[in-house]
């Protein structure tokens, strides 16, 4: 399950780590970063690491502005969050970065087959094992 490479457009970065509550509504986030959404920096981490738990890996397929777009959606199953990347048209640059959300409450598995999302792979990640130390010998 790899990654490659990703790129963090300013947009993006946005969208994920600020907050507007009427984002729906066409207003823009604000530039303020959000503590609470910045704790998605960690979820992203343990995606490109590959640290976390069960990570499943969908792909999607659709049509934008006439374009086809292909998107990797990884699902962390115990922590229960979302991270999600754009492929590039040419396999030789890099995963664009979309968002980052959490899944909780949520039958997320169904929602992603709904859309059209093909498990591609899965994954149970064991935590680093914590490293042992050395017995210490005392000299005379």
């Amino acid at each position: 399950m790899t990654t490659n490479h990703f790129k963090f457009g300013y947009d993006s970065f946005e969208h994920a780590f600020t907050r507007n509550p009427s984002f729906r509504q066409g207003s823009n986030h604000t530039v303020e970063l959000d503590l609470r959404r910045a704790e998605r920096m960690l979820w992203i981490r343990e995606v490109l690491g590959q640290t976390a738990g069960t990570l499943c890996r969908y792909a999607e397929q659709f049509h934008e502005q006439g374009r086809k777009k292909r998107r990797r959606v990884f699902y962390v199953v115990e922590e229960a969050y979302v991270v999600v990347l754009d492929e590039p048209e040419d396999g030789a640059k890099p995963l664009q970065f979309v968002s980052a959300y959490p899944t909780a409450g949520r039958d997320y598995e169904r929602e992603i087959k709904r859309k059209g999302g093909a498990l591609m792979e899965e994954r149970r990640v064991k935590p680093p094992a914590e490293k042992e130390k050395a017995p210490v010998l005392d000299g005379d």
